[in-house]
């Protein structure tokens, strides 16, 4: 499991881990994810996990998502006794290595995990098209419920309030769901 060494220990992480689970351990497999969900979301620090499931049974390629809100809560939890069953069983289930990816940031939004034939990176339009419908509700929400509450402190503070919030947002819980949500339109199979 290489890790990016530019991770400080209060950066969140998102952890994306990719694997081609054997057909045979499929149903074995969902048991397990349960259980190590389980397993993760009674741990400090622990803010949530996406699971993609494979779209087709010829591809049984699975994408976890798993998200930590700071990443020394993540490797207290990697090296904790409750962690390591869970790893050591994760290598039944796969064909081969999975492929595991760390990010601190929103550098996921618009990445697609590695595949024997990567799916090219959505045009930029897409993207920007992609972003704006996320942002502006945002915006168009934040701007009518907080004006009231931010009406008398500075208009540079009462921004800087809004734009720590939207980015909060933004990174989780909106921009993971908006992607999936438009998935096949950013990612159309050929």
């Amino acid at each position: 499991m290489a890790e990016s060494q530019s991770l400080r220990p209060s950066d969140p992480i998102t952890v994306m881990i990719t694997g081609h689970i054997k057909p045979e351990k499929a149903a074995a497999f969902e048991r397990w994810l349960t259980g190590i969900n389980n397993a993760r979301s009674d741990f400090p620090g622990f803010l949530s996990v996406d699971v993609i499931r494979p779209e087709e049974p010829t591809d049984p390629q699975y994408v976890i998502l798993v998200r930590f809100d700071r990443y020394d809560s993540f490797k207290t939890w990697q090296q904790s006794a409750a962690a390591a069953p869970w790893l050591t069983q994760l290598h039944d289930f796969v064909q081969q290595e999975p492929d595991f990816q760390y990010a601190s940031g929103l550098e996921l939004w618009f990445t697609r995990p590695q595949q024997e034939r990567p799916a090219r990176k959505p045009p930029w339009w897409k993207q920007v098209t992609v972003s704006v419908l996320a942002v502006y509700p945002l915006i168009l929400c934040l701007n009518w419920g907080l004006t009231p509450l931010l009406v008398k402190l500075p208009r540079l503070v009462a921004t800087l309030i809004v734009v720590i919030i939207l980015s909060g947002l933004l990174a989780y819980p909106v921009m993971p769901f908006v992607t999936r949500l438009f998935q096949p339109w950013l990612y159309p199979r050929p």
